[in-house]
């Protein structure tokens, strides 16, 4: 279990797929996923509650991985 990682970067490994156990990681903080071929990304992340930055650039990914990422942002602004 990894319930008090606060950072995982998985830069540049090809991804193309994050699982739905990130989700999981509750105290996760910084998510690095940049440089991979992800698509979309998981809802799961909106349980990430402490997640202060999410690094995705370099990816494949579709529109609506910009919603989840812009509610990801609005839910820290409230």
């Amino acid at each position: 279990r990894l319930t008090s990682l606060m950072v995982l970067d998985l830069y540049g490994n090809s991804i193309s797929r994050l699982p739905a156990e990130i989700g999981q990681l509750r105290a996760l903080r910084r998510l690095y996923v940049d440089n991979n071929e992800l698509e979309e990304l998981p809802s799961e992340l909106g349980n990430l509650r402490n997640l202060l930055r999410l690094y995705v650039g370099q990816n494949q990914l579709q529109t609506c991985a910009h919603d989840r990422i812009l509610a990801l942002h609005s839910r820290h602004d409230s």
